[in-house]
């Protein structure tokens, strides 16, 4: 690892140069809106990436695809995606 300008990077990151942005979903927002069957979120993301764990919308980062499908529906403006660094 180096680190430059307070950031640490990984050789991977380094050498990609990539940047992903991911869904984040803040709880303090989210109700879990009720779709048919579940949360809408989860209903609409193409990539399976959004679950329920421990009764919240949870998404995991490498599933995600930043398509942003899960941030539209959403009723509570609870899902947002932001850019960062890829840590895989």
């Amino acid at each position: 690892m180096l680190e430059e300008n307070s950031q640490i990077y990984t050789c991977k990151n380094l050498i990609r140069g990539v940047q992903k942005m991911v869904a984040q979903i803040d709880p303090k927002k989210c109700t879990m809106c009720g779709g048919i069957i579940q949360p809408l979120c989860i209903e609409i993301c193409p990539d399976s990436a959004i679950r329920v764990q421990d009764d919240r919308a949870v998404v995991t980062e490498f599933l995600c695809e930043d398509c942003n499908e899960c941030g539209c529906v959403c009723p509570d403006k609870a899902i947002m995606v932001l850019v960062s660094k890829i840590t895989f």
